[in-house]
């Protein structure tokens, strides 16, 4: 399921406008919601397990074009998902 815009919208605020990964701030990037846990390891589209990337970061996060690995990443692999850093 994909994320509603107002659940995007939560978690982009709660990032303060930065990357999820990387820091850089989301105004004039690509971006893209991310699924924290894959929907088919039951993941919810609920904004506890959405996080927002940049392209490069969410191409990453999905092993560079291997969408189909189901990798989850820890929630440490993204340090501003709280908005926070390092």
């Amino acid at each position: 399921m994909p994320f509603s815009d107002a659940t995007k919208n939560a978690a982009r605020l709660r990032q303060w406008g930065l990357c999820g990964r990387c820091g850089h701030n989301l105004d004039h990037l690509w971006e893209e919601a991310h699924h924290i846990r894959p929907q088919a390891l039951g993941g919810s589209g609920d904004v506890d397990n959405c996080v927002v990337l940049c392209d490069t970061c969410n191409r990453a996060a999905h092993n560079f074009g291997n969408f189909r690995s189901l990798i989850v990443a820890p929630r440490d692999y993204f340090p501003f998902f709280n908005g926070r850093g390092r």
